[in-house]
């Protein structure tokens, strides 16, 4: 019954829209009268349901408020959340529409076909997994404070912050106003043309100034070359290592990239303390344990696919670089 309930409630969140506005009243509201106002009558208490009351009934079926209960309950909690949404009643007729299907398919004896008996021992196989992988969850929550200590102080490099910008010099420059297309560079080419502008900068020029006026890095330029705040392992290797290596206001030299050459400068460093970190590592440790857990499984449960019928293994495909931040 799980099951039949969790699909009245899709079937009824997507209805939810549909139901057309109630029609406006055919005569305004008479005019109050100048009438001291009586007291608002209290509520009446809400009823004590008794587990074996009916609350709904579906034809000649009764369900009782425990049954009821034991449903919606049962339910994952978007499901459940749909269904506190919808109210009770409406709740209540979906679950019979549902209901009385399943009820007239059973009474044609469908629940014996084939096709049945293997969406319904593949539907157990969902379910057992989904709440196997609930508990292996839960089990695996149990990362220490310590345990959060000891991982930010082997790690504390990898937390550090730069304030960054840059200055793109591209192999390809797109066109800017007033200047028309703009001649592709080579690779010496372009890389002469960053060593220049980290000359002019060095002899006094202003970085942003120039990152607008000449980085082929459209987004970036027009914030004069402002990459905001970056951490290790959002840039490729390569740039990564040259601007941790830079000292704070200090000009890089021209940094190869596949599309041509940048110049980065670092504005301001900072390290992310261990209290603002702990969150996001309590998490990481308690994520690596459920991963840990499920290929502890996987191994366990390994499988073999014979070539012949699964196809070749698919070769590893290569790793993507990353992009450069905009």
């Amino acid at each position: 019954m799980r099951n039949v309930l969790s699909t009245l409630v899709l079937a009824a969140a997507a209805l939810a829209g549909q139901v057309p506005p109630a029609a406006p009243a055919t005569n305004p509201p008479a005019p109050a009268q100048n009438k001291p106002a009586s007291p608002a009558p209290a509520p009446p208490a809400p009823k004590e349901w008794k587990p074996t009351d009916v609350v709904v009934w579906v034809g000649k079926e009764p369900i009782t408020f425990e049954q009821w209960n034991t449903l919606v309950q049962g339910l994952p909690e978007q499901f459940k959340m749909a269904c506190e949404r919808m109210g009770k009643r409406e709740c209540a007729n979906q679950f019979g529409l549902i209901l009385g299907l399943a009820r007239a398919a059973e009474r044609e004896k469908l629940d014996q076909t084939p096709e049945f008996k293997n969406q319904l021992a593949f539907a157990r196989l969902q379910v057992l997994s989904q709440i196997a992988f609930q508990v292996l969850q839960t089990r695996n929550q149990n990362v220490t404070a310590d345990d959060v200590k000891k991982y930010y102080e082997a790690h504390v490099s990898e937390y550090e912050q730069l304030k960054l910008r840059g200055i793109f010099v591209s192999l390809t420059p797109p066109a800017r106003p007033g200047q028309g297309d703009a001649k592709n560079r080579t690779d010496e080419e372009a890389k002469q043309a960053a060593v220049a502008l980290r000359k002019k900068i060095l002899d006094g020029a202003d970085f942003a100034e120039m990152a607008k006026e000449s980085s082929d890095e459209q987004g970036t330029g027009a914030k004069g070359g402002d990459f905001g705040t970056v951490r290790k392992g959002q840039l490729p290797p390569r740039i990564e290592k040259a601007i941790f290596a830079l000292k704070v206001k200090e000009i890089s030299e021209p940094v190869q990239e596949a599309r041509g050459y940048y110049l980065f400068r670092v504005e301001e460093r900072k390290t992310t303390t261990f209290e603002e970190a702990s969150q996001e590592i309590l998490s990481k440790l308690q994520q690596e344990k459920v991963m840990g857990a499920l290929e502890n499984v996987k191994k366990e449960y390994a499988v073999k696919c014979v070539d012949e019928f699964c196809g070749p293994e698919p070769k590893p495909a290569a790793a993507a670089p990353a992009p450069v931040k905009q």
